[in-house]
């Protein structure tokens, strides 16, 4: 008996030829963040990747001055955030465990996530830059489906799917004033 060690990916096909000869094929999984270029013609320069993790990278957000910040969740860990230049460099973690889903502010200053608080509750929370220092936002999101801040930084849109099915749209100040702005039956 041979062990041999397959760290690859997952092996799928297996076919041994009389010889000993052993064909395979390995499927991985590639959850790292790309970039493309646009051009004035509307064309896309080819991919460059961004990040080369064995981790889930996901969620990127682009802040005004081209850094971004991201989700990144690693196998039997809490999902944390990280940020970067916009050509991979420079990567440093924001919130090493427990948050997700960054949304930059509009000066750039402070990254609102997405965050589990002890009592296991979601919330929303922003985070400083310069001091890594995180602040509760005072907003829940225990029904709120996809929050993304808005552009101002001011508000936040998300979706709530009702008892009876129906999906609306709403966007939330951070005072906890709702407003509903959209409606689908379907």
């Amino acid at each position: 008996d041979v062990l041999l060690p397959m760290d690859g990916g997952i092996v799928e096909g297996l076919s041994l030829a009389a010889n000993g000869m052993i064909a395979f094929a390995v499927r991985t999984l590639d959850a790292n963040l790309w970039a493309l270029d646009v051009g004035a013609d509307g064309r896309g320069s080819e991919p460059r990747k961004l990040t080369d993790d064995l981790s889930r990278n996901t969620h990127p957000d682009y802040s005004r001055d081209g850094r971004i910040a991201y989700m990144q969740t690693a196998i039997g860990s809490l999902s944390s955030v990280w940020v970067m230049r916009d050509d991979g460099s420079e990567r440093a973690p924001l919130v090493a465990a427990g948050a997700g889903n960054p949304h930059w502010d509009a000066d750039g200053t402070r990254v609102l996530v997405m965050r589990q608080d002890p009592a296991s509750q979601l919330d929303l929370a922003w985070v400083d830059l310069a001091s890594r220092r995180v602040t509760p936002s005072g907003l829940l999101v225990k029904d709120m489906g996809t929050p993304r801040l808005s552009p101002d930084g001011k508000a936040i849109a998300f979706h709530h799917i009702e008892k009876d099915g129906v999906m609306n749209v709403w966007t939330s100040r951070f005072d906890g004033a709702r407003v509903r702005v959209a409606t689908d039956p379907e």
